[in-house]
């Protein structure tokens, strides 16, 4: 599954479909695309990564909480209007679970898992932190879909959320994100220039990309019978080639 669907997913990207990462692409969608692999057909859903908040770039080089990241991702929190959650703890316990102050451990105590003190590896370990573990699934799915364990301190501006533009500046109210969301969406930014007037670069946490080298495939497909589901995260080389740098089976 991982592969064929992997294989399929690249092709996209490679093609002249997927020169550019935005939402205007056919494959930018809710719904993951059916393709025919062999005799069997893939869903293969495309997800730009750099379009998501990077909770790796909420530590510095020496593992320490960078503030006005932590403050970022409190926005983004927010901006989702979950009832059930606490946004300035989410905030700390993730930044507790990453970072590397071992004296700090209000959050991070769970005997069932050892405390990895960096960033992880895939999202699926975020359910394991005291206070994402007890959120309803649906709260925890919205929360995980918006975020990605990189540490690259840029965004996507072309495939970015409303929530995650929230994040990248405490200036943009709700309504002033929602705008440009769709000013992105009928026509993306190629330049700074572009998105200048509404996004001023002084006051942005994170630096602002137009393109991106990063993408999760999300492939669904019935193997022996069974529905089975992987997400596969493919990077861009120095070559221009898309490779898989890590998969994890659902």
């Amino acid at each position: 599954l991982v592969r064929s669907g992997a294989a399929a997913g690249i092709a996209i990207l490679q093609s002249d479909e997927g020169t550019k990462v935005d939402r205007s692409q056919f494959w930018f969608s809710g719904e993951g695309q059916p393709l025919p692999v062999g005799e069997n057909i893939v869903s293969v859903k495309i997800e730009d990564q750099f379009g998501k908040f990077p909770i790796g770039a909420m530590l510095d080089k020496n593992g320490k909480a960078i503030p006005k990241m932590v403050a970022a991702y409190k926005r983004l929190m927010e901006s989702l209007e979950l009832e059930e959650i606490d946004a300035d703890a989410l905030a700390w316990a993730l930044v507790d679970w990453m970072d590397n102050d071992a004296s700090d451990d209000q959050y991070e105590f769970n005997d069932r898992f050892t405390v990895p003190d960096s960033p992880p590896e895939h999202l699926a370990e975020i359910g394991r932190i005291t206070g994402y573990d007890k959120l309803p699934k649906y709260a925890l799915d919205k929360i995980l879909a918006q975020i990605d364990t990189r540490a690259d301190p840029f965004l996507n501006i072309n495939t970015a959320s409303v929530p995650v533009l929230m994040a990248l500046s405490p200036t943009l109210s709700a309504e002033d994100a929602q705008k440009l969301y769709d000013q992105l969406t009928g026509a993306p930014a190629r330049s700074d220039s572009d998105i200048a007037a509404s996004l001023p670069r002084a006051g942005r946490t994170l630096g602002v990309k137009f393109t991106s080298s990063r993408l999760k495939l999300v492939l669904e497909a019935d193997v022996r019978g069974v529905r089975a589901k992987a997400e596969a995260i493919v990077e861009k080389n120095q070559k221009g080639d898309y490779l898989v740098s890590q998969w994890i089976k659902l």
